[in-house]
């Protein structure tokens, strides 16, 4: 059975078995009802985030919510001589694969909206870029981060709080990574690079593309992440590891894992 506009909330267990499953669902008109659900084994597939928190309000510790890894990414805006964008752009898949496992370069979504978030610079300024919007886009540096977070549940409101320390040596990759995006862009085509830096000039030339190494740090960068990993990670250590390596929750007898929680850590 599928059941739609369910929001579950947390396992019933019972010494090392889960029984059943609460939450609620949401109904025509703004009604909702509770939603018991029980079963002789369950998979969570909730995602990095939203795994742990159901884990974690069901009573699991032990390497639950701990050791949050991503992939750091930082946009940068291009302009063009002539139009490369549209409205049904979508999502390109054109990707810089030269500099794996450490980096890689790529298109980004490059709707107005998104031209105007990764553009630095007044509102006016800002403004003024997106007259010519068709002939701008967006791309990225994505780092295999370094860095180590964790994911609790706040007091008052229970909502996800997710804490993530960026390691040094993802702004220095993706630093590099902007340099080496920049000259590929050039070399493609176009006549302006936006600096990610507030208040920055764009770049005109390929010269310039050295100004971009090593200019990121945690005070100045505006930096994203799509891909979270490793908040139930896999091994056959439980003092490590929330599940073993078939995602079979150490804590429990009947409780899997199947997301990427698993990832031991940041995949490059």
């Amino acid at each position: 059975r599928l059941l739609s506009q369910v929001r579950i909330e947390k396992l019933i267990c019972k010494s090392r078995r889960a029984l059943f499953a609460i939450g609620t669902q949401s109904l025509e008109g703004g009604e909702s009802q509770d939603v018991h659900i029980s079963f002789e084994r369950v998979v969570v597939c909730a995602g990095a985030v939203q795994t742990p928190m159901i884990l974690r309000r069901s009573g699991f510790r032990g390497g639950i919510g701990d050791g949050l890894t991503m992939n750091p990414m930082v946009r940068i805006v291009a302009r063009f001589p002539e139009p490369v964008n549209r409205p049904e752009f979508g999502v390109p898949v054109i990707q810089i694969e030269e500099f794996k496992p450490s980096m890689t370069l790529g298109c980004s979504y490059s709707a107005p909206p998104h031209l105007a978030m990764w553009l630095e610079g007044s509102p006016a300024e800002v403004r003024k870029s997106l007259e010519d919007w068709e002939r701008m886009a967006v791309f990225y540096v994505k780092v295999c981060g370094q860095g180590r977070g964790t994911v609790r549940q706040t007091p008052v409101w229970g909502d996800a709080l997710v804490r993530y320390s960026t390691h040094r040596n993802d702004f220095l990759a993706m630093s590099e990574g902007l340099a080496r995006l920049s000259m590929a862009l050039f070399a493609a085509g176009a006549e302006e690079v936006h600096s990610p830096l507030p208040g920055a000039a764009p770049l005109r030339s390929s010269s310039e593309c050295s100004r971009l190494s090593g200019i990121l740090n945690a005070r100045n960068s505006s930096l994203s992440a799509i891909h979270l990993h490793s908040t139930v990670r896999m091994g056959e250590d439980p003092s490590l590891c929330g599940a073993d390596s078939h995602g079979h929750l150490h804590a429990a007898d009947n409780v899997w894992v199947n997301d990427s929680s698993l990832l031991p850590t940041s995949p490059g």
